[in-house]
C-alpha cells in the first residue's frame, strides 16, 4: 500500500460498509513468522495459493542499489528460484504478485532503461514477458486457476487517466473500470470475481467486480481501502489507513474482520488461499526509531 465461470458463491452479502470506527472484531488467527534464507533480506508476500506456496519481493535494506527480486517459499519452508529475467540488470525491479494451483506465477519487471515496466508469466524455468498491446506499461497482479489475468497498463498519450485496469480471458482483453476512475484491480478467483481498488475523489475504495456488476468497499472512516485478494470462496483481504499506521482486513459475508499481530504498527495483508491461510508482512517500531519489517502466515478460523 506505501508500496491469468460462474457467479460469486451464494449466500455472500455486498453491503461492504464497516462501523463508524476503525474498531472491528479481531479475527482468530494463528501468527507464524518466516525468514528469508539470505541474510539481511526482508521479505515482502504477496500471495498464496491453495497448497500454500508464497510469492512476492525480498530486498537487502543495507543494499538499495540492489533492486527487488522475486521470490518463492514453499510450504515446507524452502524456498526456490522464482522468475528469471535474462538479461535483467540488478539494480531494476522484478516483484512477484500471485502463483495459482498450477505454479504459474505472475508479476511485474522494470527494464534495465529504468523507465517502464513490463508483465510477466513465469511457469517452472520458463518466464515470459506479457504487455498489453501498445501499452507504454503493463503490471500483472492476479492469475487464477484458468489462466486469467488481471493487471493494468499505461496507455500511450493522450491519456485521461495514468492507467487503466485489464482482464485477460482466453486470449481476448476487456477493460476493468469503476466508472470513470483510476481502477487497479489486484486479483481474480476461479469464479472469475475480480477485486481490486478505486480513486473516489482524493479517496481510495475497494472494489468488486461480479457477474458484470462493480460494488463498492469501504472501510468506514478510512481514508484509504485496498481489497488485495480473495480467495473462491469469495473472503477477500485487504488493508485499510486509520491515519497512524496500515492495518488489515479479512471480509467474508459483509463482516469485516481486523488481522491482528501484537506488536505491530502496521500489517499488510496481501494474500489469502482457499483454506483461509492469509500472508503478508508487519512492521515493528524499535527503540531506535527505526522499524523490522518481518513476514507472516495467518492461520485463521472464519
Amino acid at each position: 500500500m506505501k508500496h491469468l465461470l460462474k457467479l460469486l458463491a451464494a449466500g455472500i452479502s455486498l453491503l461492504l460498509v464497516a462501523s463508524s470506527t476503525f474498531a472491528q472484531t479481531p479475527a482468530a488467527c494463528t501468527i507464524t513468522f518466516f525468514t528469508s534464507p539470505t541474510a539481511g533480506d526482508v521479505l515482502f508476500p504477496q500471495g498464496i495459493n491453495r497448497f500454500g506456496n508464497i510469492v512476492g519481493y525480498h530486498q537487502n535494506p543495507a543494499h538499495p542499489e540492489i533492486g527487488p527480486r522475486a521470490f518463492v517459499r514453499f510450504s515446507n519452508g524452502t524456498f526456490g528460484s522464482c522468475c528469471k529475467i535474462a538479461g535483467l540488470n540488478t539494480d531494476t525491479i522484478l516483484a512477484a504478485s500471485k502463483r495459482n494451483a498450477s505454479g504459474v506465477v505472475v508479476g511485474r519487471f522494470q527494464d534495465n532503461s529504468l523507465n517502464t515496466f513490463h508483465g510477466f508469466v513465469s511457469s517452472g524455468s520458463q518466464t515470459v514477458t506479457f504487455d498489453y498491446p501498445g501499452a507504454e506499461l503493463t503490471n500483472l497482479f492476479g492469475i487464477n486457476s484458468f489462466g486469467s489475468l488481471v493487471g493494468i497498463r499505461v496507455p500511450k498519450p493522450p491519456r485521461t487517466l495514468p492507467f487503466i485496469g485489464f482482464v485477460w480471458k482466453n486470449g481476448t482483453f476487456r477493460d476493468v473500470q469503476f466508472g470513470t476512475t483510476v481502477t487497479n484491480p489486484t486479483s481474480i478467483n476461479d469464479s472469475g470475481v475480480i477485486v481490486g481498488w478505486h480513486a473516489v475523489g482524493t479517496s481510495t475504495h475497494g472494489f468488486v467486480l461480479s457477474g458484470g456488476t462493480f460494488h463498492d468497499v469501504s472501510v468506514s472512516g478510512s481514508s484509504t481501502t485496498l481489497v488485495n485478494d480473495i480467495n473462491n470462496a469469495g473472503v477477500m483481504v485487504g488493508t485499510f489507513d486509520t491515519g497512524h499506521g496500515v492495518q488489515s482486513f479479512i471480509l467474508k459475508n459483509g463482516a469485516f474482520q481486523d488481522v491482528v499481530v501484537p506488536g505491530a504498527r502496521d500489517v499488510e495483508v496481501f494474500g489469502i488461499n482457499g483454506f483461509n491461510v492469509l500472508t503478508g508482512f508487519a512492521n515493528f517500531p524499535n527503540s531506535s526509531g527505526t522499524v523490522t519489517t518481518r513476514a507472516f502466515l495467518a492461520r485463521c478460523s472464519l
